[in-house]
């Protein structure tokens, strides 16, 4: 998938809703959301511009892929335009649709590698054993460890969440007594 690609595409698609009623809604929402299809693709083959995850960008395009075959099966539904026209445009639509699922399963991937690095720091076997229980549990309390692990003090099952929280593994919930622990979200 490249750039030249994406850029004729989204062409093809002017070009196709140039035969629509020019007071037709659907002709300006078509074309700012194939607009936005080419932005968002743009971006993700050149992420040396993206800051940060590229998942948000990943599902804003399924997003408006899905919508864009909305647009096309309403407007084919009004018998305004050639069918071949729309076939050949669902057809390249769906390559992109494609590209974009893969780019989203690499990029899952390379997340679920780099959750496991994390964990792969060598942890105290208190702290692995909390983990384990927290992907178990969607959250727990201090008291509620102790009760899983009786021969460690609170005080300690607090040492080890710090450590936890500090390596970005654990997230905290609540104030005072009302304290939980939950496992971070990547």
């Amino acid at each position: 998938m490249d750039k030249d690609f994406l850029i004729k595409v989204t062409l093809a698609v002017y070009k196709v809703c140039h035969a629509l009623p020019d007071e037709e809604p659907l002709k300006i929402s078509v074309q700012t959301t194939a607009n936005d299809i080419l932005c968002a693709l743009v971006l993700l083959l050149h992420r040396e511009y993206v800051r940060g995850p590229i998942e948000h960008l990943i599902s804003h395009s399924l997003q408006q892929l899905g919508l864009l075959s909305h647009y096309f099966s309403q407007i084919q539904t009004r018998n305004w335009i050639d069918r071949k026209n729309f076939l050949i445009l669902q057809y390249e639509y769906a390559k992109i649709r494609t590209f974009v699922e893969q780019l989203a399963e690499v990029s899952q991937q390379k997340n679920e590698v780099k959750s496991q690095r994390k964990e792969d720091i060598t942890l105290p076997l208190r702290q692995r054993k909390i983990l384990e229980i927290l992907r178990n549990k969607e959250k727990i309390q201090v008291q509620e460890i102790q009760k899983i692990m009786p021969e460690v003090t609170k005080r300690t099952l607090r040492r080890d969440l710090d450590a936890l929280l500090h390596l970005d593994l654990i997230e905290r919930l609540g104030e005072w007594n009302a304290v939980s622990y939950k496992l971070k979200v990547k």
